[in-house]
């Protein structure tokens, strides 16, 4: 039985994820997002990183990598934690 709870809970977590996953992808080609300007102090061997990947045509520039960057920790540590635990942590690691 627990097992099959475990299952569960983790096929309904996966199906959310992929719901919100899928929404989010949608609203973002709709234009749904508005952009704002957010400015940062990074180590310059994160420029010439960044820099490295738009030369090598991963990204057409530096800000999109560094969207998708932010899209992929926020997937991470957010929405996964969120559709698996049905809420958001509120301490920060757990």
């Amino acid at each position: 039985m627990f097992f099959r709870y475990i299952k569960e809970k983790y096929q309904e977590a996966v199906t959310n994820f992929f719901i919100m996953l899928f929404s989010l992808i949608q609203a973002t080609r709709r234009g749904w997002f508005e952009v704002q300007l957010v400015t940062v102090h990074l180590p310059e061997a994160y420029i010439n990183g960044l820099n490295k990947l738009v030369e090598m045509k991963h990204y057409p520039n530096k800000s999109e990598a560094i969207r998708v960057a932010i899209r992929d920790l926020l997937k991470r540590e957010l929405w996964e934690r969120q559709a698996f635990y049905g809420r958001t942590p509120i301490s920060g690691r757990e």
